[in-house]
């Protein structure tokens, strides 16, 4: 496991050398369960409750009456539709499309982590698909493909996250740029975006003409809305950017006006206040479809898993930490459940955590699911992880060993001199040494052979390194050094 062997060398001039080596609403925890088994291939599914005709108006619609609390699996197919099953598995109703479509990115940060805002670009997807009869997510896209959604007509809600300011972000890997100045032209032959967020660090510290706010908006107050951040980059309160957004989506789905969604969401996490800007219709909501559900509906609450991230792999004893917020009232609880295990209380309701030892459940993917009560209505969140605690099998280690002894004495100058030293491997028996000559001294003229090999496995013993040096001219002198000879893996 030698990295260097170092071998010192002298000379008398005569030399001695001498070598060494999603949120949805659920009810009753009686009721969550796995679900119906449906064949219909889904992108998600969620359970979800409706207490009365009144929750249906923004979004849903059943096939026939239905006797109240309803308990049900709301599924978003493959084909995009939004699809109702009863916990026996037959479809009952659907989703109500809405009338635009929502496109989510995230730029471009460095080569070894060029996506590093992946749960804030998820964030904006899960609530724009709750909003949005569909939703794109991509990463890294080029400004070709950003220009296609911009300037379609049917996608109305827009959201980046990427290096830039008030006119560029850069897109994708190859540092191209997507400009304010594509922004106008892709808008030119459609109506202005309905929401767009612009969440470069600079991304609307001004909102002037020439800038993204300005042509997402074509200039209107009216009717549309823009927000982003300003000097993000010397805000402490990016430490708390991702609980700002997701409650300000939260707050826009409970029916509150964006610009009140903003405030609230602001006031609660006071340290972003300087770095986020609202520009656009204080009274617009992100969906007028519906009626009003009554003033004294009780708002679920919401919930968010924090740790780990969506797809992660686990092992061992983690803990599991996240947020819960209600907008009319309070958090009473906060469970876990993992996949359709029991339900387990929480530590902490707003932000609660959970540790949960891995090893207590097979490798492989499994669901984490929070649940947030607030003495009426749970909702849920839950995110895919894979478990692994399997251990692997360590690699051999190959090990470099040196051995033999050079000396010379009584050399005259310009006398070539010969020698031999040996190499092997005396690391593990299935390992493979690569092995080289990485330096010597300078004084003399040094020749090996070989200078370096590939494979040496320990069944193959001792390796001859034969030496040869022309002395230098000097006479009645002493000369010092070292050979390096390295193992090349480690």
């Amino acid at each position: 496991m030698n990295k260097k062997v170092l071998v010192s060398a002298v000379l008398f001039l005569f030399i001695g050398i001498s070598l060494a080596s999603a949120n949805k609403i659920i009810t009753n925890s009686d009721n969550i369960t796995n679900g119906p088994q449906i064949s219909e291939k889904y992108f998600w599914k969620k359970p979800i409750v409706f207490y009365d005709e009144h929750e249906l108006t923004y979004f849903y619609r059943f096939y026939d009456e239905q006797d109240y609390p309803v308990y049900c699996w709301e599924v978003r197919t493959k084909q995009g539709e939004t699809l109702i099953f009863d916990k026996n598995g037959l479809e009952i109703g659907c989703g109500i499309p809405t009338p635009y479509l929502g496109f989510a990115m995230s730029g471009f940060h460095e080569e070894s982590w060029p996506d590093p805002w992946v749960d804030f670009r998820l964030n904006a997807y899960d609530w724009f698909t709750h909003w949005c009869d569909s939703t794109e997510d991509i990463a890294l896209p080029s400004p070709s493909i950003i220009s296609s959604y911009v300037s379609n007509p049917d996608y109305e809600l827009f959201y980046e996250l990427a290096h830039g300011a008030e006119t560029y972000f850069q897109a994708d890997w190859y540092g191209s740029y997507y400009t304010s100045t594509m922004t106008e032209n892709d808008m030119a032959n459609r109506e202005k975006m309905r929401f767009a967020f612009i969440g470069s660090c600079h991304g609307m510290t001004t909102t002037d003409p020439g800038t993204f706010s300005y042509e997402f908006r074509k200039g209107s107050l009216d009717e549309t809305v823009t927000i982003g951040y300003d000097h993000m980059e010397e805000c402490p309160g990016w430490a708390n950017a991702l609980d700002w957004q997701d409650l300000m989506f939260y707050l826009m789905d409970s029916g509150y006006t964006i610009k009140e969604s903003f405030d609230q969401a602001t006031a609660t996490y006071p340290d972003i206040a300087p770095a986020v800007v609202f520009v656009g219709d204080t009274s617009m909501k992100i969906f007028e479809q519906g009626e009003e559900p009554p003033d004294n509906e009780n708002k679920p609450p919401n919930c968010r898993i924090t740790y780990p991230g969506r797809n992660a792999v686990v092992d061992n004893v983690i803990t599991i930490t996240g947020t819960a917020y209600d907008v009319d009232g309070e958090i009473k609880k906060v469970y876990i459940q993992i996949d359709d295990g029991e339900y387990l209380v929480a530590e902490g309701r707003e932000n609660w955590s959970y540790k949960w030892n891995t090893k207590l459940v097979p490798d492989g993917e499994h669901v984490i699911i929070g649940i947030a009560w607030d003495g009426t209505t749970y909702t849920c969140n839950s995110i895919s992880v894979t478990v692994n605690n399997t251990e692997e099998e360590p690699e051999p280690k190959s090990d470099l060993n040196v051995k033999g002894t050079l000396g010379w004495t009584d050399v005259n100058p310009g006398i070539t001199v010969y020698g031999d030293f040996s190499v092997e491997n005396i690391g593990d028996q299935e390992s493979l040494l690569n092995w080289e000559i990485y330096s010597y001294p300078e004084w003399g003229d040094w020749s090996f052979n070989p200078s370096s090999g590939n494979d040496l496995t320990p069944n193959q013993g001792e390796i001859k390194v034969q030496v040869s040096v022309v002395a230098p001219d000097e006479q009645e002198q002493i000369y010092a050094g070292k050979i390096e000879i390295v193992n090349k893996d480690n």
